[in-house]
């Protein structure tokens, strides 16, 4: 299961662009944005933002038609389905103001709501908001490894063992081959070790870095995420345990009344996984043991600071909650079976090679954010960043274009919708920081290489270049460059070879 480590932007970009599409097609753009029955209130209009101090996911809620309320449902890039969060009422402003705190930081969560009006009968509700998407960016110093497109396939692909990362005792000997790989088809001129004109490097400490391996706690929640990541889903007769799934209706009673954002009487109810603290302490580990169809009466406060409802703050409640069922994820056994289906002989070399790799992928991004912070950069030639930022936000924009002409939407509210960002403006500015960051973090690696003496000879350089034009499927090192440019290309062998020396160099606590 060998894995490129990149940049957490760079996986981000797969993963909006294959879909983008079908989220902004199930969440009902084409609707005009107002229900037609006048029974049901409008559909919000939303404004999703990711604010990194305080780790908080913020939804702005337009105040909409004939609304008493709203309802927040929250999804990450690892969910099937939506959650619903958290309920907030009208207040009379134009705008209602949610905050959904500890989020998993870089990740993307996609936000949808509905409002609804109280009737005789409960509540009624109307359409979903368009989808509003953020990615829980901490920071924009990454790895900065660009990313290598693909050549299309010419056929099926017969399937492969990934190769690892680290090296293991072989446990069986492998058959020869029945023909040598092809040599590069042509020489690739050897780049140079001398900076651009002008450019300024002035190292930090490179020599005295630390960094941290996982240690075996992290390393078994790390491998319980792995068969997570491949279990089944059955559902569960006996008593719900922590990890289940619970579909749930509630209702919350404040001094014997139900308080406004505290009930789900819906015939779909609520999915909430125990252990996920979505609802407040408490509330999950009370429904720990229950049964599908059991209802249990839950005696719990809310928190002190409570800002998605201040008059809810530090109040004792009771919730009256009845559980329609329970769904477990079935993991699979950690065994040669499993190992051999995601890529490894046997589970022995599972535990040693993906525990290497795992701390492989958390050194070289250590090492980075490092050697980024302690050195200084100057003058790096404005054209480069321009290059970068331009290929950057360019790769969204026509993307993006698009998709407002489908639907009617301006760009604006496009950026907004699919990566969170205010305003194309907003991205932009992104761009050009993220461009300035990777291209200094370029000239810190080839600063090392240049020092160090560990700069490419052109034959490493052309087998390192072959070797990734195999490896993406191009027939050539030709077509690899001419597909990618040289200087992606350069900039991708540099920074392999200085963070693989740099890892052999570094201490490593535990």
């Amino acid at each position: 299961m060998k894995e490129r480590e990149r940049s957490r932007i760079a996986v981000f970009i797969a993963f909006i662009m294959t879909t983008v599409v079908a989220a902004l097609l199930l969440s009902g753009c084409g609707n005009g944005g107002k229900k037609e029955n006048a029974a049901e209130p409008g559909t919000p209009d939303i404004v999703v933002k990711y604010e990194p101090e305080e780790n908080v996911i913020v939804v702005n809620i337009d105040k909409t038609e004939d609304a008493d309320g709203y309802k927040i449902y929250l999804k990450s890039e690892f969910d099937s389905k939506y959650e619903s969060v958290m309920t907030v009422d009208e207040d009379g402003s134009e705008k209602r103001t949610a905050y959904l705190p500890d989020v998993q930081r870089n990740v993307s969560y996609s936000v949808k709501v509905k409002a609804y009006k109280k009737t005789d009968d409960g509540k009624t509700y109307g359409e979903y908001s368009k989808e509003g998407t953020v990615i829980t960016l901490n920071d924009l110093v990454v790895i900065p490894e660009p990313t290598i497109v693909a050549a299309e396939p010419t056929e099926v692909p017969a399937t492969a063992t990934p190769e690892p990362t680290a090296t293991a005792e072989p446990t069986a000997v492998p058959a020869e081959p029945t023909e040598a790989p092809a040599e590069p088809t042509a020489a690739v001129v050897e780049p140079t070790a001398a900076p651009a004109e002008g450019v300024s490097v002035v190292l930090g400490d490179y020599k005295n870095i630390t960094v941290k391996a996982m240690n075996d706690s992290e390393f078994d929640e790390a491998l319980h995420d792995l068969l997570k990541s491949n279990a089944t889903i059955t559902n569960v007769d006996g008593p719900a345990q922590n990890g289940d799934t619970v579909n749930i209706n509630y209702q919350g009673l404040l001094d014997g009344v139900a308080f406004e954002g505290g009930t789900d009487d819906s015939a779909a109810g609520t999915d909430l996984e125990l252990g996920s603290h979505r609802f407040i302490e408490g509330f999950e580990e009370n429904l720990i043991g229950a049964m599908a169809g059991e209802s249990r009466d839950l005696y719990l406060s809310f928190p002190e600071y409570y800002p998605n409802n201040p008059d809810l703050a530090g109040k004792p409640v009771v919730f009256k909650v009845t559980v329609n069922s329970i769904t477990r994820p079935v993991l699979p056994e950690l065994n040669d079976e499993f190992a051999k289906s995601v890529g490894y002989f046997d589970v022995s070399v599972l535990k040693e090679l993906y525990r290497s790799e795992l701390d492989v992928q958390s050194f070289r991004e250590q090492i980075t954010e490092q050697l980024f912070y302690s050195s200084e950069v100057t003058n790096v030639p404005e054209d480069e960043v321009k290059a970068v930022a331009d290929a950057f936000y360019n790769s969204y924009y026509e993307y993006i274009s698009s998709l407002a002409g489908l639907y009617g939407m301006d760009m604006d509210t496009v950026v907004s919708l699919t990566l969170g960002f205010s305003s194309m403006a907003e991205f932009r500015a992104y761009a050009d920081q993220y461009a300035l960051n990777t291209q200094t973090i370029y000239y810190i690696f080839k600063e090392i290489a240049k020092v160090e003496g560990i700069w490419p000879s052109e034959e490493d350089y052309n087998r390192r270049a072959y070797s990734l034009s195999r490896d993406n499927g191009y027939d050539s090192v030709e077509a690899l460059i001419a597909e990618n440019g040289e200087d992606t290309v350069t900039n991708l062998i540099i920074t392999d070879i200085v963070l693989g020396y740099m890892i052999d160099k570094v201490k490593i606590t535990y």
